[in-house]
Protein backbone atom coordinates (compact mmCIF):
# COMPACT_ATOMS: atom_id res chain seq x y z
CA UNK A 1 0.00 0.00 0.00
CA UNK A 2 2.71 2.38 0.84
CA UNK A 3 4.54 1.49 -2.64
CA UNK A 4 1.13 2.81 -4.29
CA UNK A 5 1.07 6.27 -2.25
CA UNK A 6 4.80 6.76 -2.20
CA UNK A 7 4.43 6.51 -6.27
CA UNK A 8 0.92 8.48 -6.38
CA UNK A 9 2.58 11.14 -4.37
CA UNK A 10 5.88 11.47 -6.35
CA UNK A 11 3.88 11.50 -9.94
CA UNK A 12 1.73 14.21 -8.88
CA UNK A 13 4.07 16.36 -7.30
CA UNK A 14 6.41 16.13 -10.25
CA UNK A 15 3.44 16.45 -12.17
CA UNK A 16 2.75 19.58 -10.62
CA UNK A 17 6.57 21.02 -10.79
CA UNK A 18 7.12 20.02 -14.43
CA UNK A 19 3.81 21.82 -15.29
CA UNK A 20 4.58 24.92 -13.53
CA UNK A 21 8.41 24.81 -14.71
CA UNK A 22 6.95 25.15 -18.52
CA UNK A 23 4.41 27.66 -17.08
CA UNK A 24 7.04 30.18 -15.83
CA UNK A 25 8.96 29.56 -18.87
CA UNK A 26 6.23 30.40 -21.40
CA UNK A 27 5.37 33.38 -19.55
CA UNK A 28 8.86 34.63 -20.03
CA UNK A 29 9.85 33.47 -23.16
CA UNK A 30 6.43 35.40 -24.34
CA UNK A 31 7.71 39.04 -23.03
CA UNK A 32 10.84 39.06 -25.36
CA UNK A 33 10.10 37.00 -28.06
CA UNK A 34 9.81 38.67 -31.53
CA UNK A 35 8.16 37.68 -34.79
CA UNK A 36 10.61 34.97 -36.62
CA UNK A 37 11.18 35.46 -40.76
CA UNK A 38 10.94 31.97 -42.55
CA UNK A 39 13.68 32.86 -44.80
CA UNK A 40 17.36 34.65 -44.75
CA UNK A 41 17.77 38.16 -45.21
CA UNK A 42 17.88 38.87 -48.63
CA UNK A 43 20.01 41.86 -48.40
CA UNK A 44 23.46 42.17 -46.30
CA UNK A 45 22.38 45.87 -44.60
CA UNK A 46 19.33 43.68 -43.13
CA UNK A 47 21.87 41.89 -41.10
CA UNK A 48 23.78 43.80 -38.78
CA UNK A 49 21.20 47.22 -38.87
CA UNK A 50 20.73 48.15 -35.38
CA UNK A 51 17.13 48.89 -35.81
CA UNK A 52 17.05 45.32 -36.46
CA UNK A 53 18.01 44.71 -32.75
CA UNK A 54 15.09 44.41 -29.45
CA UNK A 55 16.44 46.00 -26.29
CA UNK A 56 13.76 43.10 -24.93
CA UNK A 57 16.01 40.56 -26.19
CA UNK A 58 19.19 41.98 -24.96
CA UNK A 59 17.98 42.51 -21.42
CA UNK A 60 16.72 39.24 -21.20
CA UNK A 61 19.97 37.45 -22.39
CA UNK A 62 22.43 40.08 -19.94
CA UNK A 63 20.13 39.35 -17.09
CA UNK A 64 19.79 35.99 -17.19
CA UNK A 65 23.39 35.62 -17.88
CA UNK A 66 24.02 37.62 -14.81
CA UNK A 67 21.79 35.64 -12.49
CA UNK A 68 23.43 32.45 -14.20
CA UNK A 69 26.89 33.12 -12.79
CA UNK A 70 26.03 34.10 -9.25
CA UNK A 71 23.10 31.08 -9.19
CA UNK A 72 26.68 28.80 -10.69
CA UNK A 73 28.92 29.54 -7.37
CA UNK A 74 25.87 27.97 -4.64
CA UNK A 75 26.26 24.61 -6.80
CA UNK A 76 29.14 22.01 -5.46
CA UNK A 77 32.27 23.09 -7.54
CA UNK A 78 30.23 24.67 -10.18
CA UNK A 79 29.71 21.47 -11.37
CA UNK A 80 25.79 21.67 -13.08
CA UNK A 81 23.64 18.22 -12.21
CA UNK A 82 22.25 16.47 -14.69
CA UNK A 83 21.22 13.39 -16.53
CA UNK A 84 24.53 12.16 -16.33
CA UNK A 85 24.46 12.26 -12.46
CA UNK A 86 21.16 10.11 -12.34
CA UNK A 87 22.62 7.48 -14.03
CA UNK A 88 25.92 7.30 -11.78
CA UNK A 89 22.89 7.48 -8.85
CA UNK A 90 21.18 4.67 -9.78
CA UNK A 91 23.83 2.48 -11.53
CA UNK A 92 26.51 3.05 -8.32
CA UNK A 93 23.72 4.05 -5.49
CA UNK A 94 25.81 7.00 -5.13
CA UNK A 95 22.71 9.81 -3.32
CA UNK A 96 21.96 12.88 -5.33
CA UNK A 97 23.16 16.38 -4.30
CA UNK A 98 19.23 17.86 -3.37
CA UNK A 99 21.01 21.06 -2.47
CA UNK A 100 22.88 21.52 -6.12
CA UNK A 101 20.51 19.57 -7.91
CA UNK A 102 18.05 22.44 -7.51
CA UNK A 103 20.25 25.20 -8.18
CA UNK A 104 21.19 23.44 -11.00
CA UNK A 105 17.23 23.13 -12.05
CA UNK A 106 16.66 26.60 -10.93
CA UNK A 107 19.76 28.08 -12.79
CA UNK A 108 18.36 26.12 -16.15
CA UNK A 109 14.76 27.69 -15.72
CA UNK A 110 16.40 31.26 -15.33
CA UNK A 111 18.61 30.68 -18.91
CA UNK A 112 15.96 29.48 -20.59
CA UNK A 113 13.58 31.91 -19.60
CA UNK A 114 16.32 34.61 -20.74
CA UNK A 115 16.99 32.96 -24.18
CA UNK A 116 19.95 30.47 -23.73
CA UNK A 117 20.44 27.89 -26.51
CA UNK A 118 19.43 24.85 -24.53
CA UNK A 119 16.97 22.70 -24.27
CA UNK A 120 14.81 21.65 -21.11
CA UNK A 121 14.36 18.16 -20.76
CA UNK A 122 17.69 17.32 -18.80
CA UNK A 123 16.49 19.92 -16.04
CA UNK A 124 13.02 18.40 -16.27
CA UNK A 125 13.68 14.78 -15.70
CA UNK A 126 16.80 15.82 -12.88
CA UNK A 127 13.71 17.43 -11.19
CA UNK A 128 12.06 14.20 -11.41
CA UNK A 129 14.98 12.35 -9.62
CA UNK A 130 15.21 14.87 -7.01
CA UNK A 131 11.55 14.94 -6.09
CA UNK A 132 12.24 11.00 -6.01
CA UNK A 133 15.08 11.57 -3.79
CA UNK A 134 13.51 13.96 -1.56
CA UNK A 135 10.34 11.62 -1.19
CA UNK A 136 12.62 8.60 -0.02
CA UNK A 137 14.59 10.27 2.04
CA UNK A 138 11.60 11.78 3.96
CA UNK A 139 9.97 8.75 4.13
CA UNK A 140 12.90 6.97 5.83
CA UNK A 141 13.14 9.89 8.29
CA UNK A 142 9.34 9.59 9.73
CA UNK A 143 10.21 5.58 10.08
CA UNK A 144 8.48 4.13 7.26
CA UNK A 145 9.74 0.93 5.86
CA UNK A 146 8.86 0.84 1.60
CA UNK A 147 8.90 -1.89 -0.26
CA UNK A 148 10.39 -0.39 -3.01
CA UNK A 149 14.15 -0.44 -3.83
CA UNK A 150 15.64 3.36 -4.34
CA UNK A 151 16.80 3.63 -8.12
CA UNK A 152 12.87 1.55 -9.25
CA UNK A 153 11.96 4.97 -6.75
CA UNK A 154 14.15 7.26 -9.01
CA UNK A 155 13.29 6.55 -12.29
CA UNK A 156 9.41 6.44 -11.45
CA UNK A 157 10.15 10.33 -11.15
CA UNK A 158 12.01 10.25 -14.33
CA UNK A 159 8.98 8.84 -16.06
CA UNK A 160 6.56 11.07 -14.15
CA UNK A 161 8.42 13.80 -15.65
CA UNK A 162 8.82 12.42 -19.11
CA UNK A 163 4.79 11.70 -19.18
CA UNK A 164 3.84 15.43 -17.54
CA UNK A 165 6.48 17.30 -19.70
CA UNK A 166 5.37 15.61 -23.29
CA UNK A 167 2.28 14.13 -22.74
CA UNK A 168 3.48 10.79 -23.46
CA UNK A 169 2.92 8.62 -20.48
CA UNK A 170 4.12 5.05 -22.17
CA UNK A 171 7.29 6.68 -23.84
CA UNK A 172 7.73 8.20 -20.03
CA UNK A 173 7.23 4.47 -18.81
CA UNK A 174 9.80 3.04 -20.77
CA UNK A 175 12.31 5.48 -21.41
CA UNK A 176 13.99 5.07 -17.30
CA UNK A 177 14.04 0.92 -17.71
CA UNK A 178 15.85 1.64 -20.77
CA UNK A 179 18.14 4.64 -20.40
CA UNK A 180 18.59 4.94 -16.51
CA UNK A 181 17.81 1.57 -14.83
CA UNK A 182 19.55 -0.18 -17.87
CA UNK A 183 16.91 -3.26 -16.99
CA UNK A 184 12.82 -4.09 -17.48
CA UNK A 185 11.13 -5.39 -14.39
CA UNK A 186 7.93 -6.34 -13.09
CA UNK A 187 7.92 -3.81 -10.18
CA UNK A 188 9.81 -0.75 -12.15
CA UNK A 189 7.17 -1.39 -14.80
CA UNK A 190 4.53 -1.22 -12.33
CA UNK A 191 6.06 2.19 -10.40
CA UNK A 192 7.03 3.81 -13.46
CA UNK A 193 3.45 3.25 -14.75
CA UNK A 194 1.97 4.82 -11.66
CA UNK A 195 3.89 7.95 -11.97
CA UNK A 196 3.68 8.50 -15.44
CA UNK A 197 -0.48 8.11 -15.48
CA UNK A 198 -0.27 10.11 -11.88
CA UNK A 199 1.88 12.90 -13.97
CA UNK A 200 -0.10 12.96 -16.83
CA UNK A 201 -3.48 13.59 -15.54
CA UNK A 202 -2.50 16.13 -13.08
CA UNK A 203 -0.71 17.69 -15.82
CA UNK A 204 -3.81 17.75 -18.14
CA UNK A 205 -6.57 18.67 -15.28
CA UNK A 206 -4.55 21.60 -13.97
CA UNK A 207 -2.72 23.28 -16.72
CA UNK A 208 -4.03 23.42 -20.51
CA UNK A 209 -2.80 20.69 -22.93
CA UNK A 210 -0.06 22.14 -25.00
CA UNK A 211 1.32 19.92 -27.48
CA UNK A 212 5.36 20.62 -28.08
CA UNK A 213 4.63 19.22 -31.68
CA UNK A 214 2.24 19.62 -34.37
CA UNK A 215 -0.43 16.80 -34.82
CA UNK A 216 1.32 14.99 -37.97
CA UNK A 217 -1.67 12.02 -38.31
CA UNK A 218 -3.49 13.95 -41.40
CA UNK A 219 -1.90 12.44 -44.23
CA UNK A 220 -0.61 8.98 -43.21
CA UNK A 221 -3.66 7.42 -45.47
CA UNK A 222 -2.04 8.89 -48.35
CA UNK A 223 1.63 8.01 -47.11
CA UNK A 224 0.68 4.67 -46.41
CA UNK A 225 -0.76 3.95 -49.52
CA UNK A 226 2.14 5.01 -51.50
CA UNK A 227 5.26 3.67 -50.19
CA UNK A 228 8.10 3.19 -52.47
CA UNK A 229 11.50 2.28 -52.84
CA UNK A 230 12.97 5.25 -52.39
CA UNK A 231 11.37 6.52 -49.94
CA UNK A 232 12.67 3.51 -47.87
CA UNK A 233 16.23 4.53 -49.32
CA UNK A 234 15.84 8.06 -48.83
CA UNK A 235 14.86 7.38 -44.94
CA UNK A 236 18.05 5.22 -44.92
CA UNK A 237 19.94 8.02 -45.77
CA UNK A 238 18.66 10.17 -43.70
CA UNK A 239 19.31 7.91 -40.83
CA UNK A 240 22.71 8.03 -42.03
CA UNK A 241 23.01 11.67 -41.78
CA UNK A 242 21.39 12.58 -38.34
CA UNK A 243 24.36 9.71 -37.12
CA UNK A 244 26.67 11.74 -38.03
CA UNK A 245 25.27 15.10 -37.26
CA UNK A 246 24.47 13.20 -33.54
CA UNK A 247 28.44 12.16 -34.00
CA UNK A 248 29.39 15.74 -34.48
CA UNK A 249 27.30 17.55 -32.10
CA UNK A 250 27.63 15.25 -29.04
CA UNK A 251 31.82 15.28 -29.78
CA UNK A 252 31.81 18.90 -30.01
CA UNK A 253 29.70 19.68 -26.44
CA UNK A 254 32.66 17.29 -24.73
CA UNK A 255 35.45 19.47 -26.63
CA UNK A 256 33.84 22.43 -25.85
CA UNK A 257 33.55 21.77 -22.02
CA UNK A 258 37.35 20.52 -22.16
CA UNK A 259 38.07 24.18 -24.08
CA UNK A 260 36.00 26.06 -21.59
CA UNK A 261 38.34 24.96 -18.82
CA UNK A 262 41.32 27.28 -19.96
CA UNK A 263 39.28 29.99 -20.07
CA UNK A 264 40.62 32.25 -17.80
CA UNK A 265 37.73 34.48 -16.86
CA UNK A 266 35.80 33.84 -13.97
CA UNK A 267 33.02 31.38 -13.91
CA UNK A 268 30.76 33.83 -12.81
CA UNK A 269 30.76 35.87 -16.03
CA UNK A 270 31.51 33.12 -18.67
CA UNK A 271 27.79 32.77 -19.72
CA UNK A 272 27.83 36.67 -20.28
CA UNK A 273 29.96 35.18 -23.82
CA UNK A 274 26.69 32.94 -25.10
CA UNK A 275 24.77 35.81 -24.23
CA UNK A 276 26.43 38.04 -26.09
CA UNK A 277 26.87 35.75 -29.35
CA UNK A 278 23.32 35.20 -28.99
CA UNK A 279 22.17 38.62 -28.73
CA UNK A 280 24.76 39.48 -32.30
CA UNK A 281 22.88 36.49 -33.86
CA UNK A 282 19.23 37.43 -33.06
CA UNK A 283 18.18 39.84 -35.78
CA UNK A 284 17.82 37.17 -38.38
CA UNK A 285 18.31 34.21 -36.18
CA UNK A 286 16.26 35.09 -33.51
CA UNK A 287 15.61 31.16 -34.10
CA UNK A 288 18.61 30.02 -31.81
CA UNK A 289 16.77 31.45 -28.46
CA UNK A 290 15.38 29.40 -26.40
CA UNK A 291 14.25 25.72 -26.85
CA UNK A 292 13.30 26.38 -30.61
CA UNK A 293 10.32 24.37 -29.98
CA UNK A 294 8.13 26.50 -32.21
CA UNK A 295 11.23 26.59 -35.08
CA UNK A 296 11.23 22.94 -34.82
CA UNK A 297 7.53 22.68 -35.24
CA UNK A 298 7.50 25.17 -38.17
CA UNK A 299 10.19 23.35 -39.57
CA UNK A 300 8.37 20.21 -39.46
CA UNK A 301 5.35 21.52 -41.22
CA UNK A 302 7.59 22.95 -44.32
CA UNK A 303 7.47 26.29 -43.59
CA UNK A 304 11.33 27.12 -43.65
CA UNK A 305 13.73 28.13 -46.63
CA UNK A 306 16.23 25.73 -46.82
CA UNK A 307 19.06 28.27 -46.62
CA UNK A 308 17.71 29.22 -43.44
CA UNK A 309 17.26 25.81 -42.06
CA UNK A 310 21.06 25.32 -43.26
CA UNK A 311 21.97 28.26 -41.32
CA UNK A 312 20.14 27.12 -37.98
CA UNK A 313 21.59 23.67 -38.31
CA UNK A 314 25.38 25.27 -38.29
CA UNK A 315 24.47 28.16 -36.19
CA UNK A 316 22.75 25.70 -33.64
CA UNK A 317 25.69 23.11 -34.09
CA UNK A 318 28.25 25.32 -32.40
CA UNK A 319 26.17 27.58 -30.12
CA UNK A 320 24.58 25.22 -27.48
CA UNK A 321 27.75 23.38 -26.55
CA UNK A 322 29.24 27.24 -26.27
CA UNK A 323 26.30 27.74 -23.98
CA UNK A 324 26.52 24.70 -22.49
CA UNK A 325 30.17 25.13 -21.47
CA UNK A 326 30.40 28.58 -20.54
CA UNK A 327 27.89 27.88 -17.56
CA UNK A 328 24.63 29.13 -19.60
CA UNK A 329 23.44 26.15 -19.12
CA UNK A 330 20.07 23.86 -19.66
CA UNK A 331 19.42 20.29 -21.63
CA UNK A 332 20.90 18.70 -24.18
CA UNK A 333 17.64 16.89 -25.77
CA UNK A 334 15.87 20.01 -27.17
CA UNK A 335 19.04 21.04 -29.58
CA UNK A 336 19.07 17.81 -30.97
CA UNK A 337 15.34 17.55 -31.67
CA UNK A 338 16.33 21.39 -33.13
CA UNK A 339 19.24 19.73 -35.27
CA UNK A 340 17.26 17.05 -36.33
CA UNK A 341 14.41 19.10 -37.58
CA UNK A 342 16.48 20.88 -39.50
CA UNK A 343 18.35 18.25 -41.00
CA UNK A 344 14.77 16.52 -42.23
CA UNK A 345 13.17 19.76 -43.27
CA UNK A 346 16.57 20.41 -45.69
CA UNK A 347 15.98 16.87 -47.15
CA UNK A 348 12.23 17.64 -47.55
CA UNK A 349 13.07 20.89 -49.84
CA UNK A 350 14.93 18.94 -52.06
CA UNK A 351 12.97 15.86 -51.71
CA UNK A 352 10.96 17.07 -55.02
CA UNK A 353 14.04 17.25 -56.90
CA UNK A 354 14.29 13.16 -56.46
CA UNK A 355 10.41 12.59 -56.66
CA UNK A 356 7.66 12.93 -57.19
CA UNK A 357 5.86 11.00 -54.24
CA UNK A 358 4.62 12.18 -51.08
CA UNK A 359 7.47 12.26 -48.79
CA UNK A 360 7.30 10.76 -45.16
CA UNK A 361 7.87 13.36 -42.28
CA UNK A 362 11.24 13.82 -42.60
CA UNK A 363 12.07 16.62 -40.46
CA UNK A 364 10.25 14.20 -37.25
CA UNK A 365 12.19 11.33 -38.56
CA UNK A 366 15.02 12.97 -38.14
CA UNK A 367 14.54 15.21 -35.10
CA UNK A 368 13.91 11.33 -33.50
CA UNK A 369 17.44 9.85 -35.17
CA UNK A 370 19.29 12.73 -33.36
CA UNK A 371 17.48 12.26 -30.22
CA UNK A 372 17.94 8.54 -29.49
CA UNK A 373 21.73 8.83 -29.57
CA UNK A 374 22.13 11.18 -26.97
CA UNK A 375 19.84 9.64 -24.04
CA UNK A 376 20.40 6.17 -25.30
CA UNK A 377 16.83 4.91 -25.78
CA UNK A 378 15.82 4.49 -29.19
CA UNK A 379 12.65 2.75 -28.39
CA UNK A 380 11.32 4.97 -26.09
CA UNK A 381 12.15 7.44 -28.78
CA UNK A 382 10.53 6.28 -31.01
CA UNK A 383 7.49 5.95 -28.68
CA UNK A 384 7.68 9.32 -26.95
CA UNK A 385 7.73 10.82 -30.40
CA UNK A 386 4.67 8.41 -32.04
CA UNK A 387 2.40 9.76 -29.02
CA UNK A 388 3.43 13.14 -29.88
CA UNK A 389 2.41 13.71 -33.44
CA UNK A 390 -0.13 10.65 -33.11
CA UNK A 391 1.42 9.42 -36.82
CA UNK A 392 2.14 6.52 -37.63
CA UNK A 393 3.32 6.79 -40.47
CA UNK A 394 6.32 8.86 -38.80
CA UNK A 395 6.63 5.60 -36.43
CA UNK A 396 7.54 3.30 -38.70
CA UNK A 397 10.32 5.47 -40.73
CA UNK A 398 11.28 6.24 -37.36
CA UNK A 399 12.06 3.00 -36.62
CA UNK A 400 14.48 2.17 -39.70
CA UNK A 401 16.08 6.08 -39.25
CA UNK A 402 16.53 5.78 -35.67
CA UNK A 403 18.47 2.08 -35.40
CA UNK A 404 20.63 3.40 -38.57
CA UNK A 405 21.44 6.34 -36.43
CA UNK A 406 21.91 4.36 -33.38
CA UNK A 407 24.24 2.49 -34.26
CA UNK A 408 26.64 4.77 -35.77
CA UNK A 409 26.70 6.04 -32.47
CA UNK A 410 26.87 3.48 -30.70
CA UNK A 411 29.91 2.09 -32.38
CA UNK A 412 31.54 5.01 -32.93
CA UNK A 413 30.93 7.09 -29.40
CA UNK A 414 29.41 4.96 -27.00
CA UNK A 415 25.71 4.02 -25.75
CA UNK A 416 25.02 7.62 -24.64
CA UNK A 417 25.95 11.42 -24.41
CA UNK A 418 25.03 10.46 -20.95
CA UNK A 419 27.34 7.65 -20.95
CA UNK A 420 30.26 9.72 -22.14
CA UNK A 421 30.23 12.45 -19.89
CA UNK A 422 30.57 10.09 -17.04
CA UNK A 423 33.29 8.23 -18.45
CA UNK A 424 35.19 11.59 -19.37
CA UNK A 425 34.66 12.33 -15.43
CA UNK A 426 36.25 8.91 -14.92
CA UNK A 427 33.42 6.72 -14.18
CA UNK A 428 33.34 3.08 -16.21
CA UNK A 429 31.71 0.35 -16.06
CA UNK A 430 28.11 1.49 -16.46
Amino acid sequence: MLFLIACIICGGVVGLLVSLFVKVLNFFNNVWSLPLPNDLPTHFSEIFSIENYSWKIGVALFISALIAGQLRKKITDGMFLGPPDIVMSVQRGADLDLRSGAFSVLTALNNLCGGASVGMFGPIILLGALVSEALQKQILKIGLKIDLPREILLGAGVSASISALFFAPIGGLIFPMESILRRFSKLSLMANLIAALTAYYVARSFFEFQPLLPNLSNLDHIIFQNIHLQELIGVSVLGVCAGCLSLAYMQLILISSKYSKQIKLSMTWQPLIPALILFALSPWLGHLLGIGIQTSSVAMTGLLTVGLMFALLICKLLITPTCLSLGFTGGMVGPAIFLGAMLGGIFQGIWPFFSTSIPPYFSVIAAAACVAPVVGAPIATVIILWEMTQSTSSFFYSIICVSISYSITRNNFGRSLFDRILIERGVTGL
